[in-house]
């Protein structure tokens, strides 16, 4: 009896190895599908082959039937390709199919922002469109409540929907456990204004990872935004002086204010740590600023002999030969800085850009631009880096405007961003717009000349002439010898009033007020204008009565 029994158990566990060893089997076989076709459709992904990686998707979900993931990640193709239909055609069929981990959920979480985000900044979206997408949103985050992915996505739609409490909550909730993890929920600190919060959870990063580049980076970017910002780095360094995080912190806010010596003070300050890289690297910096190219490649060479895996360092190292026009050096530290971190922001949207544009393949930058915004949604900075490239170097005003709308949605505060905003719609002469926008900025600030300067030169284009004189005197108020706004007085009084007397007054004083250290663009443009006037004035003062004198093209400035 005792025998059987021990027959019977001793078959029972051999039939649960067996199980657990097909349960491996399938599971070992899953992830390795996976891992084959997410990185070969990947590189199709980032070369844009996308019809390639929509084959190499579709051959995955052969093997791997019941896996959402792949008709995600084809509607993401599809996103990118800007065919929507398909794109909601493989999102329904991926909410069909089995999502273990919440990645499938993400990725279709996404697609559907960016289709949402495109309609939002053309202004073509109602209010319902977006109702239904947080209510959509909160049921996936449910089944998924701790995909970091998902709970940014739904940040930047409370953000966009006004319900600060709730985009609080995301933040109280955020599954933060590394140091980039607190860096990314402490700007989302300062996106809600939360000052103090954002700072202390930069401390808490700190803490975990001194070396983590987002801590400095983030404070600066909210900086830019926010200069109170440095009252308080300034307030906490007097009750904790010795503070290495905000002595950083301040270092790298005087750095982009060009503050060279408070700056290097800072850095020297800090005691010999060869496991804190950070004074180098802002060393590095700095030494940049002032092009000394020796001293920067020996920083470069010393950072990578100590620290040759940190993504921080790749990174620099990538930059350091962009600069040299060294593309195969520049691509071969980029994907090593990818490597060790692929979620860092700069490298998507500083770095990849960079090189593509040297390669003279600028398109190639997109799939990084648009996975950046998957990486940060709720970062204005990322839609305004994004947009600017798409109107610098890819001439693609559509693409532009919708980011920097966008961005300007998040960010409502950001009034130098209605400016860029303004001036692409200059260029594309939509001039109603423009003025629009920059009614925006001049009743944020009174006090900026190149917002009124820009809207009177609008104003001579649109042949609105009393309010354009009207502008253009309101900046030269501000700043009498601002000869961009000189030029531009010079420009109404020959254009509109035919004045030559006072036309030449004006662009004499813009030519003799002229620097060294002003750009080669404004120097030419004004010696041109000034040297047209004296020709027109020396035509008219030796020209024949009743005769015709054509007056030439003259240049203002926005």
């Amino acid at each position: 009896m005792n025998i059987r029994l021990y027959a019977k158990k001793a078959i029972v566990i051999v039939l649960l190895i067996i199980l657990v060893l097909i349960g491996i089997f399938f599971i070992k076989q899953r992830v390795d599908i996976k891992d084959k076709y997410i990185k070969k459709g990947e590189e199709y992904f980032y070369t844009l082959q996308l019809d390639d990686a929509i084959k190499t998707y579709e051959t995955a979900e052969k093997k791997d039937k019941d896996n959402a993931l792949w008709s995600a990640k084809i509607s993401e193709v599809y996103v990118l390709k800007e065919e929507f239909d398909n794109a909601d055609k493989y999102i329904d069929k991926a909410l069909e199919k089995n999502d273990i981990n919440g990645e499938a959920h993400a990725i279709i979480l996404n697609n559907k922002f960016v289709m949402l985000k495109n309609k939002i900044a053309s202004g073509a979206v109602s209010e319902n469109e977006i109702n239904e997408f947080v209510i959509n949103s909160e049921e996936y985050l449910k089944k998924f409540p701790e995909n970091k992915n998902m709970q940014e996505i739904m940040f930047s739609a409370y953000i966009i929907n006004n319900n600060k409490e709730k985009a609080k909550k995301i933040i109280d909730d955020y599954n933060g456990k590394t140091a980039y993890d607190l860096c990314e929920k402490a700007n989302m600190s300062f996106i809600l204004g939360d000052l103090n919060n954002g700072l202390k959870l930069l401390n808490d990063a700190f803490k975990k990872d001194k070396n983590e580049i987002r801590v400095y980076e983030i404070v600066n970017d909210e900086y830019s935004r926010n200069k109170d910002v440095l009252n308080l780095i300034l307030e906490a360094l007097k009750s904790d002086e010795e503070n290495s995080c905000y002595k950083m912190m301040l270092a790298k806010i005087y750095l982009n204010n060009n503050d060279l010596e408070k700056s290097y003070k800072l850095i020297e300050s800090i005691e010999n740590d060869k496991n804190f890289i950070i004074p180098e690297v802002l060393e590095l910096n700095l030494e940049e600023i002032k092009g000394n190219k020796e001293k920067v490649n020996e920083i470069c060479e010393k950072l990578l002999q100590k620290n040759p895996k940190s993504y921080v360092v790749n990174n620099l190292i990538a930059s350091n030969y962009l600069k040299k026009n060294d593309i195969e050096n520049a691509s071969k530290y980029f994907k090593k800085s990818m490597n060790a971190n692929n979620k860092y922001i700069n490298n998507y949207i500083t770095l990849a850009p960079s090189i593509w544009e040297l390669k003279g393949e600028p398109d190639k930058a997109l799939p990084y631009l648009y996975h950046s915004k998957y990486l940060e949604p709720y970062n204005s900075y990322v839609y305004v880096k994004s947009g600017e490239y798409s109107w610098y170097n890819l001439n693609n005003a559509s693409y532009a405007l919708d980011d920097l709308t966008f961005a300007s949605i998040i960010d409502v505060n950001d009034i130098e961003l209605k400016y860029k905003i303004s001036k692409l719609y200059l260029e594309n002469h939509n001039y109603e717009q423009a003025v629009k926008f920059l009614k925006e900025c001049i009743s944020k600030d009174s006090k900026n000349k190149e917002y009124f300067r820009t809207l009177g030169t609008t104003y001579i284009i649109l042949n609105k002439n009393s309010e354009a004189l009207n502008e253009i005197n309101k900046a030269y108020q501000l700043d009498k010898n601002d000869i961009l706004t000189i030029n531009n007085l010079g420009c109404y009084y020959i254009i509109v009033q035919s004045d030559i007397t006072k036309a030449k007054e004006n662009f004499t004083k813009a030519f003799n007020l002229l620097k060294d250290t002003d750009d080669d663009y404004t120097r030419k443009t004004i010696k041109d204008n000034y040297n047209k006037i004296i020709r027109l004035k020396e035509q008219y003062d030796t020209g024949k009565e009743n005769e015709v004198i054509k007056i030439p093209d003259f240049i203002m400035f926005y």
